[in-house]
């Protein structure tokens, strides 16, 4: 036992992946011939926000809003809860479109 060492690299194989050539930062454009129908069912997130963003998030809504709209989103400012709302409409095409409106 004393003389024999340990290999840790023993199951350790080359995955596609691990090629140095990959740049894995990079986002793929998406384009609407990738999905000829919308979605079938209706994605939503509703994120709250803290009390001293209300002004701040009145006065870009409709940046914000206008922005969705091309992409097929739906958005939502509930004021008196303090929430915001995306979920995707029939025109919606990317199905990540959702992911990226709700991290915004």
């Amino acid at each position: 036992m004393a003389n024999e060492t340990k290999n840790h690299n023993k199951y350790r194989k080359d995955k596609p992946w691990d090629d140095e050539n990959i740049d894995h930062w990079k986002l793929d454009e998406w384009k609407a011939d990738y999905m000829s129908t919308s979605l079938l069912e209706e994605s939503s997130f509703a994120i709250l926000f803290p009390k001293y963003r209300e002004k701040y998030l009145r006065d870009i809504w409709t940046v914000v809003t206008t922005s969705l709209e091309k992409s097929g989103i739906a958005c939502e400012l509930n004021l008196v809860e303090g929430s915001m709302t995306v979920r995707t409409t029939r025109k919606t095409k990317d199905p990540y479109a959702i992911i990226k409106a709700r991290d915004l």
